[in-house]
């Protein structure tokens, strides 16, 4: 999505016009959680499942050209075929949070569901109930019904604010635009901390949770207070073109975008003044420079020359893109690696890739 943006192509059309997406890593995992041995996986050196296309693929007997397109997507296709068959449960439900809407919808409205989460190379299952949106990002927080709410729910705001702090975490956040995978609370049984608590308590649990709509506004409150503070503390730094892409660009823009492609050349600077979308400006002068430098005027030339010089010459660690300084570290810390190992095959594709970053850099610093 990001390079059709930066490439003036439509990037939303696999979530418009009645399409839907959804992330099949997310799948399964959710697939083995609530179906064990769904696929089979290989494990690492802490003995977490792994999930990389290459190594799932030949243990489910699946034929896969490894790091080429069409074979991953090839892959990819028949484990979805594999969990549909061994898990048609979590399938069906996958089906229903691929579009954020009907996601939000489910979240909201269901009185209890599980739905699990990822961290520290484990799957962690969650039985949880809606509490509120967050108030600025508008991801629904839910309360994770392992707690009694009796505790917090007559909490005063700032010892509830402390307390939410704290871990466990009484207060998830369950993503919806995510593809979050929404279960029935009867597969409780499968974990054994909601086990023990019993459906029926933590049906109880839920319903003390929806009806005290004052915790709600309390936790709206904290919710909103905290990005307060997180505003006044970030960085003032100008944000970039490229790290603003998630923006809807206006309709009327996406409209007129086919047609920049049609033209030639020559006439692709001039067509950019239909553009109400600034980015598409400035995307639209960096294809120009990409391909047919000549045409820029030198002001818009120097602009973007100098832009990515400032960024692939830069010391700051800070900085989302990768750099020559950092390249150059990088590719030192590989060659120690790999002198100790005395893997020749390597050290010689450093080598190589080395040059070619030298090459850059005195391109760059004659600019």
């Amino acid at each position: 999505r990001n390079t059709l943006f930066q490439n003036l192509q439509y990037p939303f059309t696999s979530t418009t016009n009645g399409n839907t997406e959804g992330d099949l890593l997310n799948l399964a995992r959710a697939a083995n959680l609530y179906y064990p041995n769904t696929l089979k996986n290989a494990t690492n050196a802490k003995g977490n499942l792994e999930y990389k296309l290459d190594t799932m693929a030949p243990l489910n007997g699946i034929k896969h050209i490894a790091h080429k397109a069409i074979g991953d997507c090839g892959a990819t296709l028949e484990i979805a075929r594999i969990i549909k068959k061994k898990a048609p449960s979590v399938w069906d439900s996958s089906l229903l949070t691929s579009k954020k809407e009907e996601s939000l919808k489910i979240i909201k409205n269901e009185k209890l569901f599980c739905a699990n989460e990822f961290y520290y190379g484990k799957v962690v299952p969650f039985v949880q109930t809606f509490v509120c949106q967050h108030p600025v990002y508008q991801w629904p927080k839910t309360f994770d019904l392992k707690h009694d709410p009796n505790i917090y729910m007559e909490m005063p705001i700032e010892t509830l604010k402390v307390e939410l702090k704290k871990a466990p975490k009484v207060l998830r956040t369950c993503r919806h635009n995510k593809h979050p995978i929404v279960m029935n609370p009867s597969y409780i049984d499968h974990f054994e901390e909601y086990k023990m608590i019993g459906i029926k308590k933590l049906s109880e649990r839920a319903e003390i949770v929806k009806k005290n709509k004052k915790f709600a506004q309390k936790v709206e409150v904290i919710l909103r207070d905290e990005v307060q503070d997180k505003v006044e503390t970030q960085s003032q730094e100008d944000i970039c073109e490229e790290e603003s892409l998630y923006n809807f660009p206006p309709a009327e823009d996406n409209k007129v975008l086919p047609g920049f492609h049609e033209i030639d050349w020559e006439k692709k600077l001039a067509y950019l003044q239909k553009f109400k979308d600034k980015r598409f400006h400035y995307f639209g002068k960096k294809l120009i420079y990409q391909e047919k430098p000549n045409l820029l005027p030198k002001e818009d030339y120097d602009e973007i020359h100098n832009t990515i010089i400032k960024r692939v010459l830069s010391t700051n660690d800070d900085k989302k893109w990768n750099t020559i300084p950092r390249t150059y570290k990088e590719i030192d810390d590989l060659r120690a690696k790999f002198e100790k190992s005395k893997d020749k095959e390597k050290l010689k594709m450093l080598e190589d890739i080395n040059v070619y970053v030298e090459e850059l850099e005195k391109a760059y610093s004659r600019a």
